[in-house]
């Protein structure tokens, strides 16, 4: 009789262990859960480990060193002419024009920036817009 009052303590006690264990789990998976949710508001990527900026969604930065740069996405034209609906300003670098490019929706077509044309060393006249590039309007003035 004793021996088997001794195998059903036994028994619970470790039931009430293994509760325990599931109640710790479930504890400390809501508590990080509700953690990440609170603070994911903004991300922040950085080498210093800096809080990012409240009134930014992402906040980049090279800090401490500074010596690093953001790579925007490289598409082919024949690439960027397969995106399905590109929302507004989606920005990508054309490997084809050699050119920054930006989505608007206004207008239903991809627009060029930044195009990698090399202004001149010297301007003997003024020039709209400096550098000129390939299909941009061209305004001299001079004197």
């Amino acid at each position: 009789m004793m021996k088997e009052i001794e195998k059903e303590v036994v028994s619970k006690a470790y039931k009430v262990q293994r509760n325990r264990k599931g109640i710790y789990f479930l504890f400390t998976f809501f508590v990080v859960l509700f953690t990440f949710n609170l603070t994911a508001q903004n991300v922040g990527i950085n080498g210093n480990g800096a809080v990012p900026d409240a009134s930014a969604i992402l906040d980049i930065s090279a800090a401490p060193t500074n010596n690093k740069g953001m790579l925007i996405p490289r598409l082919t034209t024949t690439q960027r002419n397969s995106i399905i609906s590109p929302a507004h300003t989606l920005l990508i670098f054309n490997t084809t024009t050699n050119c920054y490019e930006w989505w608007d929706n206004l207008g239903g077509s991809w627009v060029s920036m930044g195009c990698g044309c090399t202004p001149p060393s010297s301007t003997v006249a003024g020039a709209n817009p400096n550098p000129i590039c390939v299909g941009a309007n061209l305004n001299l003035t001079g004197t």
